[in-house]
């Protein structure tokens, strides 16, 4: 290994995370994407960072679209034309829960990295793409977002537009159920994939 000093660069480190997720087939798991990102960030020195249960809640495109023409759907009438518009809201985590199986965790987990922009947080997502569909009108990169005090304590949410879709995110902090998912209790291999990432960022000398 050759003298390179580890990166801090927080969009290079969630990049290569996410091609270690992609490699192993593990990119729509939010679980072991969470873990390998806090277990990298702790190696690189983001001793604080740690994971976080939120709720997603997605307007596509063509909602959004519809909302812009129209304003809100206020009652059944409108809210069945934007229906046939093609608007859709999709649900990731907490509100999903009827549409989990019974053996996976009805959740999602994000990363959060305390004060990373000053006085706001790092809110980092690697695995929302897993509600990507081209027939939804979804195209949702993986997610770097600044949010504040009140958004990680639960007290208010937080709302970005990206490509076209609303994209609403919400924090549980009490919420640990994840320990006790089955994506989180079979994870092996994992120090061993947090220094193959490490030493993918680092680099080695010819």
């Amino acid at each position: 290994m050759g003298n390179h000093e580890p990166t801090t660069d927080l969009a290079a480190i969630c990049k290569e995370v996410g091609h270690m997720l992609y490699d192993n087939n593990h990119h729509h798991s939010c679980i072991v994407g969470s873990a390998l990102l806090t277990k990298v960030l702790h190696r690189l020195g983001f001793s604080d960072a740690y994971s976080l249960t939120v709720g997603v809640r997605i307007h596509n495109r063509l909602f959004q679209k519809w909302v812009d023409a129209h304003g809100f759907p206020k009652d059944a009438a409108s809210a069945a034309a934007c229906d046939a518009a093609g608007g859709l809201v999709i649900i990731v985590g907490k509100g999903a829960e009827g549409f989990i199986s019974a053996d996976r965790w009805a959740g999602h987990l994000a990363v959060i990295i305390p004060n990373h922009f000053g006085d706001r947080h790092a809110l980092c997502d690697l695995t929302i793409g897993q509600v990507n569909r081209a027939d939804w009108e979804v195209d949702l990169p993986p997610m770097c977002l600044r949010v504040s005090d009140d958004f990680v304590a639960g007290r208010r949410p937080f709302k970005t537009v990206v490509k076209g879709s609303l994209v609403t995110y919400e924090a549980f902090p009490e919420d640990h159920s994840y320990s006790k998912g089955s994506d989180w209790l079979e994870m092996e291999g994992l120090d061993e994939t947090t220094s193959n990432v490490i030493s993918r960022l680092i680099g080695e000398d010819a």
